[in-house]
């Protein structure tokens, strides 16, 4: 009995007290903070009310609906029920002497809200998710769970504890785990309670808090992941299974037997189980990759960008299809992308921002925009951070100072008629796929072909991760004289030529070709490029031109008309003409001429121009 004068017993999970007046008091938990009341005296019973026992208005309320209840004749027969409240709410807070009125020894010592609450549904299911599920939180402290589930065969899912996959597993061990708790009690005819929906704020709150200050540190991933040389490949299928892919081959794996955690987004769809003995010739039979020569000069980059994507430790270069309409560019692409990252929207539109874009990829492994006209320069600036690592930051809603950060390197395809890419740091990073128009004799119904394709998936996938093994094996082997740009995805595309079917050099000599194009599409798109090429030429290493970067701007200009100096892309100032000839330095190399800069300061910066060989000729 607690240190007060107010007698109370237990009544099932709640605390009856017997106040004066002959009224009788039930409080039953609601939340961490709030009980239920309901208040009777003989057959008059007062409507349930819930609130804060503690709060003086909460108990105000109460006692003005019981004298109104229970008044007699207009006149208030229970004077006593407000003082009778507030010492319920002290009796609350006061400590269980034990053995007495029904307490035990286990009670002393602990208060009547202890009571109250220790049997409580909160502190049921904090029981029964502690048991059920792990904790813990990334290096940037995103609080996740890995919780046992029983469908689909027993297995664990990772989810972030502010997602409503984490609520919904709740809900589901809430109502497993109460039908068990009944069926135990000889009460299995009854229905297991509704757990209260305000209080599952409480419980996410105390599982946060619990994975980020006493669960380890540990990275969360989407779809591909590497540990000690091995590649995990998540499927995304209902039993959370993992290809697990090493040098010496691929196995499916329970994803509890793997060393890293999976996470799925929204939209993510499953990937079919793998089987041995399929080609990768199976899924270039659909694509249309032109004939001869430039069928397998496109095929060798298709199929290394492919690979590539199921390698997590590189930068990923972006595959760029273009072509006439009727090129069948979008069929390719979404092909591709759901082969290795099946989405229900696979291949989108411009994103707005870059916030978007970033959303996007961190949404999923690959990122698919459709139908380009052109690639704007906020968005190439995006692309190349996305292809070879960077992130990007906003503030948070409503505050000042705090920030969202985005961080992910994801293989990127889009697909245009034209030359939709045009600034050189983005054709460092591209694959230039040229893709013919399909002959109207040749066509055939999309559907017919994406039926095909799903059906050899298992085994296109199979061949896939035959591929990823053997890159695997090779790559520490790969040796090149010369580093291209995008050097580890050189070294992995010759790691992986012979099992994708090339002969020995067929990769490079496809890279080297898609570097070719980009050159020249970079240099095209600049009508600085063209005259800067024609007055070199009057220049050589030994005797270079020299002068200040005006003097640069006003010998160009005397070289071209008045319509060109007036052209969009043609730089106004001297600032403009360095940070063109910045973005064009590497492009302007390759074709043999060299811009330089010389002097420490800004009054004595001067600039050197001159041509020689192509590198390598």
């Amino acid at each position: 009995m607690a240190d007060n004068s107010l007698p109370y017993e237990r009544r099932g999970a709640g605390l009856l007290f017997h106040l004066r007046d002959d009224v009788k008091l039930l409080l039953k938990w609601s939340s961490s903070t709030k009980v239920t009341v309901e208040i009777w005296r003989g057959m008059d019973l007062m409507p349930p009310d819930t609130g804060n026992i503690n709060s003086a208005s909460f108990r105000a309320r109460v006692a003005k609906d019981a004298r109104l209840t229970f008044a007699k004749d207009g006149k208030d027969t229970t004077p006593n029920i407000l003082e009778d409240l507030g010492m319920v709410a002290l009796a609350m807070s006061s400590p269980v002497s034990g053995n007495e009125d029904g307490d035990d020894d286990e009670s002393k010592g602990k208060s009547l809200w202890d009571l109250l609450s220790g049997d409580s549904p909160v502190n049921r299911l904090l029981d029964y998710a502690e048991e059920e599920g792990s904790f813990f939180h990334t290096p940037g402290m995103d609080a996740y769970a890995t919780a046992k589930v029983t469908s689909n065969g027993p297995h664990y899912e990772t989810y972030s504890l502010k997602s409503r996959r984490f609520t919904l597993w709740l809900m589901s061990v809430w109502h497993r785990r109460e039908k068990q708790r009944l069926e135990k009690e000889g009460r299995k005819d009854e229905r297991p309670g509704y757990f209260p929906h305000k209080a599952m704020g409480d419980v996410a709150a105390y599982f946060e808090t619990k994975a980020l200050f006493d669960g380890v540190e540990q990275e969360v991933h989407i779809r591909v992941a590497g540990v000690g040389g091995r590649v995990y490949v998540d499927l995304c299928d209902a039993a959370w299974r993992v290809v697990e892919i090493a040098p010496d081959g691929w196995q499916l794996i329970p994803g509890s037997e793997a060393p890293v955690k999976f996470v799925r987004r929204d939209g993510m769809l499953p990937l079919p189980e793998p089987v041995r003995g399929g080609s990768l010739e199976e899924l270039r039979a659909v694509l249309n990759l032109g004939t001869g020569d430039e069928a397998e000069r496109n095929w060798r980059l298709v199929s290394a960008w492919l690979a590539q994507g199921v390698n997590p430790r590189s930068p990923y270069p972006v595959l760029t299809l273009l072509g006439p309409q009727g090129a069948a560019k979008s069929f390719a692409q979404r092909i591709l992308r759901n082969l290795l990252d099946p989405s229900s929207v696979p291949i989108r539109g411009v994103p707005r921002d870059e916030h978007n874009l970033y959303i996007d990829a961190t949404s999923g492994w690959c990122v698919a925009l459709d139908n380009m006209s052109q690639v704007p320069a906020w968005l190439s600036d995006a692309l190349c951070r996305l292809a070879t690592g960077g992130g990007f930051s906003t503030r948070r809603l409503y505050t000042d100072q705090d920030q969202i950060l985005f961080d992910a390197m994801r293989p990127v395809a889009l697909n245009g008629i034209g030359d939709v890419v045009s600034r050189p740091d983005l054709l460092d990073r591209a694959l230039i796929i040229n893709l013919p128009r399909i002959r109207p004799e040749d066509r055939r119904a999309e559907k017919d072909l994406e039926a095909k394709v799903e059906a050899a998936k298992p085994s296109i996938l199979g061949a896939l991760f035959d591929v990823v093994a053997a890159g695997l094996g090779q790559q520490a082997s790969v040796r090149l004289d010369k580093l291209p740009r995008m050097a580890d995805f050189a070294r992995w595309g010759v790691a992986t030529e012979q099992a994708l079917g090339g002969e020995e050099g067929s990769f490079l000599k496809a890279y080297q070709s898609s570097q070719d194009e980009a050159v020249e599409t970079a240099l095209e798109a600049y009508p600085i490029a063209a005259i800067l090429l024609d007055f070199a030429k009057g220049y050589t290493v030994e005797d270079p031109w020299e002068g200040t970067p005006t003097d640069l701007f006003d010998a160009l200009n005397d070289k071209v008309g008045d319509e060109i100096k007036r052209a969009r892309d043609w730089p106004k100032a001297p600032n403009r003409l360095m940070e063109q000839l910045g973005r064009l330095a590497p492009s302007l190399q390759e074709v043999g001429v060299n811009v330089m800069r010389t002097g420490r300061s800004k009054h004595e910066r001067k600039m050197n121009v001159f041509s020689q060989e192509k590198p390598g000729e």
